[in-house]
C-alpha cells in the first residue's frame, strides 16, 4: 500500500471512529449498572492501558512498532477517552451528564485529529531493515514540498515484540542530500549505523 492509499485509509477509519466513540460511551453508560464487576474492571483496564500506550509513544522514546499499530493506538485512545468521559459524569445532573462529555469529547476529538495528522506524517518514504533488530526510516518533511528528510533509527527489542525505541532522529536538508540511506558499519568501538548521503557518510550513531 503506497503512502496516499495509507493516508486515505487512515482518514476513512477516523471518519468511522469519530461518531462511533461517543455513541459507544453513551450506550455503555446506559447499561453500566447491569454489567457485572468483572466486566467493568476489564473495560476500565482496557481504557487505561490504551491511554497509557499513547502517552508513552508521545512522551518517551518508546512506541509501538510501525505506522498502523500507532494509528490504531491513537484511535483506541480516543474511544477510551470517550467511554471514560461518559462514565465520569454518569452521576451528575441530567443536563450536565450530557453536555460535559460532549464538550470534553469535542476537545478530545480535536487533540486526536491533531495526533492523527502527526501520525499521517509518519508514513515513511523508505524503510531499511538493518541487522541487530534495527530499522532505519526516511520521512519527507516540509511545507508544500520536500524541504528536508528526517532519518530515524529504531531498535526493536526481541523481548518487546510489539514495541520499538528510537535511538537516532535527525533532519537532513534536501538541498544537501537528495538520496538518504543507512547501513551498518564496524569500527574499533563496535558497530554503528551510518547515515549515507549520496555515497558519502553524513552522520553515524553508535548502537547501544
Amino acid at each position: 500500500m503506497d503512502s496516499d492509499s495509507t493516508e486515505n485509509a487512515l482518514w476513512i477509519g477516523w471518519i468511522i471512529v469519530l461518531p462511533a466513540s461517543p455513541l459507544l460511551g453513551w450506550l455503555l453508560r446506559g447499561r453500566w449498572n447491569r454489567i457485572n464487576n468483572l466486566r467493568r474492571r476489564a473495560i476500565l483496564a482496557i481504557c487505561a492501558i490504551s491511554v497509557l500506550l499513547s502517552s508513552g509513544a508521545l512522551f518517551t522514546s518508546f512506541s509501538l512498532r510501525g505506522f498502523w499499530l500507532n494509528a490504531v493506538s491513537f484511535a483506541l485512545t480516543y474511544i477510551s477517552l470517550s467511554v471514560l468521559l461518559w462514565l465520569a459524569f454518569m452521576g451528575t445532573r441530567r443536563w450536565l451528564s450530557f453536555v460535559a462529555p460532549l464538550i470534553f469529547g469535542a476537545i478530545s476529538a480535536y487533540l486526536v485529529v491533531v495526533g492523527l495528522m502527526l501520525v499521517g506524517d509518519e508514513i515513511p518514504r523508505r524503510e531499511i531493515t538493518l541487522e541487530g533488530h534495527l530499522v532505519a526510516r526516511v520521512y519527507e518533511r516540509g511545507w508544500g514540498g520536500n524541504d528536508f528528510d528526517e532519518v530515524k533509527v529504531v531498535q526493536q527489542p526481541r523481548w518487546l515484540p510489539l514495541a520499538e525505541r528510537t535511538i537516532y532522529d535527525r533532519s537532513v536538508p534536501y538541498l544537501q542530500c537528495k538520496d538518504v540511506t543507512a547501513r551498518i558499519a564496524s569500527t574499533s568501538a563496535g558497530k554503528s549505523v551510518e547515515i549515507v548521503c549520496e555515497q558519502s557518510v553524513y552522520d553515524n550513531v553508535h548502537i547501544p
